[in-house]
């Protein structure tokens, strides 16, 4: 998983991650196959953990994703 923004804030809780904050120009990738990525992109994202991985995200201004969907076999059969 990648993660990029202008300026990226790490907030952390009992010493341990919390939330991530990408400020301007936020950008996550994160590998769906081989030679496929799952994308989203937005003024400012905000990601929460749940223990050691980022659990889910909110994306607040401009949100553009590209999310490849997998069939109950775990192949591919769409992008959006």
């Amino acid at each position: 998983t990648q993660l990029t923004g202008d300026t990226i804030f790490l907030y952390i809780k009992n010493q341990t991650a919390d939330k991530i904050l990408l400020d301007q120009n936020g950008l996550i990738v994160k590998e769906a196959g081989k030679n496929l990525y799952n994308q989203i992109k937005g003024n400012q994202i905000t990601g929460y953990f749940s223990g050691q991985t980022l659990d889910w995200m909110h994306v607040d201004g401009n949100a553009e994703s590209i999310y490849y969907i997998k069939d109950d076999d775990g192949g591919f059969i769409s992008v959006n």
